[in-house]
């Protein structure tokens, strides 16, 4: 799909007609109880013959009888941030609704060309699905018909209550947009959770499994079991006393007998059976060819082991040792990227810990951002993850979560926010910008808005009128155009004619860094120009890396109209760390094969592929101090 899309809007009409098969498929699935939940362009193929597939059910999931799914568990890796409904971005139940925001979001990205929410991290993606409102298709598309857009900002409403309740719904409204005719006011109800069948109809069902000694069915949801603790008939075995059920008209209930010798451990329960008499209080015969029913204690033909010679605690298997192949270390993944990227770059990484340590590893990713926080407070002893800044201060915060390790991205352990405003401004210093108009990418933007939002309230000064304008780039247009007075946008280092950086981060940390350094040189400046192949904006060799580079091809002059005002302080980059209870004799292992891993070439093979890590270096809690303060500041959260 995405090749047809090709980054352009396409006719509504052809939008439409693509997806309506999609959603026939979609609407048969969850009335099986079957959710996607990674309804994305990539999943959905083009046959030669211009006919959708749908594709990749491999993280679909069967909808609990009782309740509907959580997707906080970490058995399966679930969507891209870009198509996730809010409800997933903040770790709430979930269910067949997600879809239909995720199929939205891909009709709205085909008649737009443009994804709805966008943001320079997944984190910050994930913070607009949930907070922000939806940017109207028509103010990208001015000729979009209004009964287009009527389907869009329904199926994208953030409160799954609010969209269309059933993907035939979705069915219904497309095949009237197609047809010309305006859809009927129809409500359909959400699909029914299932019914429980008679015993008859569970055996013929392909996903039941039966005991013949019983007539409950249990059924395999993705390898879970549902647990039903009602007392069962149990299976006789020779030299074990065996207490049979009665018929399914039987008036009896009672507690088995179980027993059984696993080498080692010999246990045997003996429960007194407890009977019960309902009607006239006289008890029901067994059935034929059966043995009776027991209602006092077995008189045994051996020697027997009473319950009270053992404790209950004996009959729980001993703890297996962390790191072993019973209970393998979960190395956590946050899903900001496409999840097959992550598991196959993160299997990688694991191969590696395993042939250093010889410890066992498993690659998991989460479902969302809250997901990993979630699993590492669950999982305190056997967890570590690779986690972003925000979440990891939200989750030290919540259980003790414990850094180890930042990342390095081309020799800098951390980032910065820049000041920037015109050449030509009276602006000096941070205190001039008070009731000025501020433009910013998004709230979720940490060098954008978060980190100049500690730093104004650090410093007691209060802009004026603040402007969103959607990125780093649009920002810098807008101090560039003079629509406001000044941005925050991220900096990077500028390099010399030499290609090395102005200068390194030891430097940083010795305070040989003056003011002037951010900047380059004044006499160079008048001379700041695209390259040839407009790639690299150069000033006299020199090469401009922060975000006024973006916009090199569109204002060619903007060195000599935009200048840097001041650079925040250093924020850390996103951290490795290890659960609160890791065992300290695993974790020193653990942090040697990872040290030893990042400075061989498959690492830019795994985590530097997908995650853009050039390299990890020892990082302290107190130095993500200033992301509380970010959190605190701007009251972002997710919820665990």
């Amino acid at each position: 799909m995405y090749q047809k899309m090709n980054g352009q809007p396409m006719p509504w009409q052809e939008a439409a007609r693509l997806l309506i098969p999609i959603a026939r498929a979609l609407d048969y699935a969850h009335k099986r109880n079957l959710i996607h939940r990674d309804i994305k362009p990539s999943n959905i193929l083009i046959t030669e013959s211009g006919e959708p597939m749908l594709t990749d059910f491999g993280v679909a999931k069967i909808i609990d009888e009782e309740a509907t799914l959580d997707l906080t568990g970490t058995s399966a890796a679930v969507g891209t941030p870009e198509y996730m409904a809010p409800e997933q971005a903040t770790s709430k139940n979930v269910d067949h609704r997600a879809d239909i925001y995720a199929l939205g979001i891909v009709f709205y990205e085909m008649v737009t060309g443009r994804r709805p929410f966008q943001a320079d991290t997944p984190l910050a993606v994930l913070f607009k699905q949930a907070s922000e409102p939806l940017p109207r298709p028509s103010q990208f598309i001015t000729s979009l018909p209004d009964s287009v857009e009527k389907i869009l900002l329904k199926a994208l409403t953030k409160k799954p209550e609010d969209r269309y309740q059933g993907m035939g719904e979705v069915v219904h409204a497309m095949e009237s947009l197609v047809s010309g005719v305006a859809p009927a006011v129809k409500q359909q109800p959400a699909p029914a959770k299932p019914q429980p069948a008679s015993p008859r109809e569970k055996t013929r069902d392909p996903l039941a499994t039966v005991d013949q000694t019983d007539t409950r069915a249990t059924i395999n949801q993705d390898e879970e079991t549902t647990v039903d603790d009602t007392p069962v008939a149990g299976v006789q075995k020779p030299a074990t006393k065996t207490v049979k059920k009665p018929a399914p008209s039987g008036i009896l209930r009672y507690w088995p007998v179980a027993a059984g010798a696993v080498f080692v451990v010999c246990i045997l329960l003996v429960v007194v059976i407890l009977p019960l008499v309902q009607g006239s209080g006289q008890p029901t015969a067994a059935p034929p060819n059966e043995a009776p029913v027991i209602t006092k204690p077995p008189i045994a033909t051996e020697s027997p082991v009473m319950a009270t010679e053992l404790p209950l605690a004996a009959t729980e298997p001993p703890m297996s040792s962390i790191g072993s192949p019973e209970h393998p270390i979960k190395v956590l993944f946050v899903p900001s990227t496409d999840v097959n990227v992550i598991a196959t770059g993160g299997d990688i990484l694991v191969a590696a810990l395993i042939e250093t340590t010889g410890l066992t590893f498993e690659v998991v990713v989460p479902t969302s951002y809250a997901a990993t926080i979630e699993e590492m407070c669950a999982s305190p002893t056997d967890t570590m993850a690779f986690i972003p800044g925000l979440g990891y201060a939200i989750a030290s915060q919540l259980c003790g979560v414990n850094v180890a390790f930042k990342a390095v991205r081309y020799g800098y352990p951390v980032y910065w926010a820049e000041y920037i405003v015109a050449r030509d401004s009276e602006y000096q210093t941070l205190a001039d910008l008070e009731g000025a108009t501020w433009g910013y990418g998004d709230q979720g933007s940490a060098p954008g808005y978060m980190v100049p939002t500690v730093e104004f309230a650090a410093a007691g000064i209060t802009p004026g009128e603040q402007v969103q304008t959607g990125g780093h780039s649009q920002t810098v247009t807008a101090v560039y155009n003079g629509e406001v007075d000044f941005g925050t946008v991220f900096y990077s280092v500028p390099l010399t004619p030499e290609g090395k950086p102005v200068f390194s981060y030891d430097d940083y940390l010795a305070g040989k860094v003056t003011p002037d350094m951010y900047e380059l040189p004044a006499e160079v400046i008048p001379n700041c120009a695209p390259d040839a192949e407009g790639k690299k904006l150069l000033c006299d060799g020199w090469r401009v890396l922060d975000a006024r580079a973006n916009i090199r091809t569109e204002a060619p002059d903007v060195m000599q109209k935009v200048r840097i005002l001041a650079i925040s302080q250093a924020v850390p980059n996103d951290a490795l760390a290890f659960g609160p209870e890791f065992p300290a004799n695993l974790r020193a292992q653990v942090e040697e094969a990872l040290v030893a891993f990042a400075g061989t070439e498959a690492w830019g093979t795994s985590i530097g592929d997908f995650y853009g890590w050039t390299g990890i270096t020892p990082a302290t809690d107190a130095e993500y101090d200033i992301v509380r303060a970010m959190v605190e500041s701007t009251g972002y959260s997710v919820e665990p």
